[in-house]
């Protein structure tokens, strides 16, 4: 299924926050790490001719947000769509290397911290211009920055992390970050706030997307996201781009870039196979459904990671060098707010209280005053263990993928864990092994947990809302399935449809029981932090709105800091993030599912959607392999149609 709140969300690649089970890239999470093999199925490393260049390409997305025309890396919630429209008019400054170990110079050309790894100085690169011909330089690094932090929404999550973003010269800017912290420079490669946006829309009043990217906006359509419309948004070529391909030639290679939204992954993918003014050219698709649709009607080859034919091509990020995001079903676990008190925290003063209530099953609706159900720790363990995520991930996402018992990949074909994997111990499903039940859930142990609760909370019903996408089709069929299976061990739980934003704003505002998720994949585990903390550095209680499962965990909280502050790659770092894991699987904020996989197809004339160079320090031609496509993003200058 998929979840259009991707990888990225609306702060990091690392969050695929809101939006529903398998969502596309959040929203979610890398592709290829090496252009090797695939270079012939996926046109990689291809340099058009003079007379290919041009040409218009049309790209089928699953979400937009609601105010195309004011997005910047400074407002609004980013999904996984939205990066990927953002990576054609905006820059960040710097991009991932295609290993997944190290950042590449972008507009940005270094990053050196100091000795305590809380100052960051970044030098700039120079001859830069925005669309309008503005140069770009610190003054605008510093602007982007003040914009973010004073948002009411991006402005909460950075709060924890950034201190503070000074101007050192012209070309050089200071980040000091809150904690110490070894891998930052992917904060600047991999997050939202990573985008340079002109200053013209950057206040609260927004204005004309402008960047240095390779395009600009021409038109924006509106569409209709509650009833499952679409809608579309048309970039034209920057002509005065500054980055040139390996070989000195201008970029981008495409004319015009269109980007369709298709709520549907199903339509989405019926549309790339079709013809006429509704077809697509190329398509970002997370559900597994759809993937392996493509999978058998392109043919695999290449240990599954990609594929082609006359007609199609196609990769996916099922080996790649990031962590995928991973489907889960998130849950309210009403911890954080219970009456607590403290200092301003990024210029907000505590509550003394927050919601804790629930969703209305009848209405639908919050109810302050309801009991949280989901708000017990019991009937989350009782959920875990009635969920068959084998069964899940073969019949929901047609064994794309791989089941998770936690945020990081534990397994792939051919491949170890990752280093950071360390079973956590998560809530075990037991199957009957003989019988006429052989292979079914064995709900002796989770429905007792039910009945357990039950008696010792007379008169409520073990019952709770699930909040999915509206118009997502892949999303009300898993519904159904978790639906059935919680049946078997007593709890009853509705659906609720809702637009991709306002699903997005019920998780701010902490008004939901459970919803669909796709979120954690990253580059390095420390994009997580954000999304998990609840202490501060001396281990008070403070106020964090994107830790959306409201999980408190001082031994949590500790443990990141102290992996933020390994080395990396150092056994500190590895045992300090499978702390994490496994107290999680001891909290079970997350009914985890299986890993997100993300599909990049095209029509077989498409090239270069699996390939995209890095400019160097010292010069703008491309040379380095970045990561692209990353998730649900691409680096749209080096694509182009045969």
């Amino acid at each position: 299924m998929e979840n259009t709140f991707s990888r990225r969300s609306f702060l990091t690649h690392s969050a695929a926050a809101a939006g529903g089970i398998a969502m596309a890239g959040t929203v979610v999470d890398s592709l290829v790490s090496a252009a090797g093999a695939v270079t012939a199925a996926v046109g990689v490393d291809s340099i058009p001719t003079s007379g290919q260049r041009g040409g218009n390409l049309t790209v089928g997305v699953g979400s937009e947000i609601p105010k195309l025309l004011h997005f910047s890396g400074a407002q609004g919630k980013m999904d996984a769509a939205a990066f990927c429209i953002a990576n054609a008019v905006y820059d960040p400054l710097f991009l991932s290397a295609a290993d997944g170990k190290s950042v590449l110079p972008h507009l940005a050309l270094s990053a050196v911290p100091d000795a305590t790894f809380k100052q960051w100085t970044v030098t700039l690169r120079q001859g830069v211009t925005f669309h309008n011909g503005d140069a770009f330089n610190a003054d605008n690094v510093v602007a982007n920055y003040n914009a973010a932090h004073a948002d009411l929404t991006v402005g909460l999550a950075i709060g924890p992390l950034i201190a503070s973003v000074t101007k050192v010269s012209t070309y050089q800017v200071k980040y000091t970050t809150v904690m110490k912290w070894t891998s930052f420079p992917f904060q600047l490669a991999e997050q939202q706030i990573s985008f340079m946006a002109h200053g013209s829309c950057l206040d609260s009043a927004g204005g004309k997307p402008m960047g240095t990217g390779p395009f600009k906006l021409t038109s924006l359509d509106d569409y209709n996201l509650v009833e499952g419309g679409g809608g579309s948004s048309v970039w034209h070529k920057n002509t005065n781009y500054w980055k040139k391909d390996a070989s000195g030639n201008s970029l981008p290679y495409l004319d015009t870039l269109t980007f369709k939204v298709i709520v549907d992954p199903a339509a989405r993918l019926q549309a790339l196979r079709s013809t006429g003014s509704t077809s697509l050219d190329l398509m970002v698709n997370a559900d597994g459904g759809s993937v392996k649709q493509m999978k058998l009607l392109v043919g695999n080859n290449i240990a599954a990671r990609s594929g082609s034919n006359s007609s199609y091509k196609w990769v996916t990020d099922e080996d790649g060098a990031r962590e995928p995001a991973i489907n889960s079903i998130i849950m309210n676990t009403n911890q954080n707010y219970y009456g607590w008190k403290g200092p301003k925290v990024n210029g907000v003063a505590p509550q003394l209280s927050y919601p804790v209530g629930a969703v209305d099953p009848n209405s639908l609706e919050w109810n302050a005053t309801a009991r949280s159900v989901v708000g017990d720790v019991t009937i989350r363990q009782a959920c875990a263990a009635a969920i068959d995520r084998d069964a899940y991930l073969k019949e929901m996402d047609g064994s794309i993928g791989q089941t998770s018992n936690g945020i990081f990949r534990a397994k792939i074909a051919g491949k170890t864990a990752t280093a950071f994997y360390k079973d956590p111990k998560y809530p075990l499903v037991t199957l009957y092994k003989s019988g006429a039940n052989k292979g079914k859930v064995d709900v002796t142990k989770p429905k007792k947990l039910v009945d357990d609760w039950k008696k010792a909370h007379p008169g409520v019903d073990p019952a709770f809302v699930i909040d999915i996408v509206a118009g997502n089709g892949a999303q009300s069929a898993a519904f159904v399935w978790i639906r059935d299976a919680l049946a078997k061990i007593g709890i009853t739980v509705k659906s609720r449809p809702l637009a991709q934003d306002i699903l997005i704003q019920a998780k701010i505002d902490k008004k939901y029981d459970a919803s669909t998720w796709s979120q954690f994949g990253g580059m390095t585990p420390d994009l997580n932090y954000v999304w998990f903390q609840s202490q501060d550095l001396i281990g008070h209680r403070v106020p964090n709105f994107v830790n959306f499962a409201q999980q408190t965990d001082k031994l949590l909280n500790d443990a990141m800091l102290t992996g933020m502050g390994a080395a990396a790659g150092s056994s500190a770092q590895q045992k300090a993030w499978q702390t994490v894991n496994a107290r999680m699987a001891v909290n079970v904020p997350y009914l985890w599912l299986d890993s997100t996989v993300t599909m990049w197809a095209a029509k077989a004339n498409v090239r270069n959607f699996a390939y995209a160079n890095a400019a160097t320090a010292a010069s703008v031609n491309g040379s380095s392999r970045a990561y692209s496509p990353d998730g649900g993003s691409a680096r749209w200058e080096h694509i182009w149609t045969a």
